[in-house]
């Protein structure tokens, strides 16, 4: 692994991304917090800047738009020392049965598809910085098999973790590591007030295990842990029985 230690995050202003930046910082490494929502990310930058004593910059950014993804793309291969890019951001729509409107489907696949490809598309062609990169991506187990809810997102997020998972074959025996993540439900306001199969497991949580496979060898990780083993007994359901779930 590098021994640059600054992290980008992206989606840094709440949940699984406002914890990997309290983690991260606590182990002394500077940050680069990135997120549409300004205020919460001063007030989140500010917080851990002061209470770890570490070096951190912000930026209001939508890598939706291509102009912002661009200069985002730009600074990372000027500074010349981020290493290590930490991906959380995603959308969902609480109506999301596959059969939206055409502006909600295109939303969809561009924040938690297209967007994230083709940020990593440009930092993957820097020279500045294509040596001792980590990359990890923030996947979900929705990726297991297709079901009724949340369609349009579950789509796109297959697509980004098939995407990475190509990357990894095409940097295999570099110096360039992607770690996919597929995550269970995670305390966020993804899952607020909703009924789950099972109790979420908290944000702080999720970003220290995240923040501890990076040393390691692992292309996939599932977390909460059980998953990997339920996602491996979803799989293996019959039609028959499938079909009648409701989950």
């Amino acid at each position: 692994m590098s021994d640059f230690k600054t992290a980008l995050i992206l989606g840094a202003s709440s949940g699984v991304g406002r914890a990997l930046s309290e983690t991260i910082a606590k182990n002394g490494w500077d940050l680069v917090l990135c997120s549409r929502g300004e205020r919460d990310l001063e007030i989140s930058a500010a917080n851990v800047s002061l209470r770890y004593k570490i070096n951190t910059q912000f930026f209001s950014i939508d890598i939706n738009r291509i102009d912002e993804r661009v200069k985002l793309i730009s600074f990372i291969s000027r500074e010349n020392k981020i290493r290590n890019i930490f991906i959380t951001i995603g959308d969902v729509d609480e109506n999301d049965n596959g059969l939206l409107d055409q502006v909600t489907i295109d939303r969809l696949v561009y924040s938690n598809f297209l967007s994230i490809t083709h940020f990593l598309s440009g930092i993957m062609n820097s020279k500045t910085i294509k040596a001792d990169l980590n990359v990890v991506i923030l996947s979900s187990i929705a990726v297991t098999r297709p079901r009724k809810n949340n369609l349009i997102y579950a789509a796109s997020k297959a697509a980004i973790d098939f995407y990475c998972r190509g990357l990894q074959h095409l940097f295999a025996g570099t110096s360039i590591k992607i770690l996919v993540c597929r995550l269970g439900y995670i305390d966020s306001t993804m899952t607020y007030g909703k009924k789950l199969l099972f109790r979420p497991a908290s944000s702080t949580k999720t970003a220290e295990y995240i923040f501890a496979r990076i040393n390691k060898s692992k292309r996939i990780c599932y977390y909460p842990v059980y998953w990997k083993y339920i996602t491996f007994l979803i799989k293996l359901i019959p039609w028959g029985l499938y079909k009648r779930l409701s989950f």
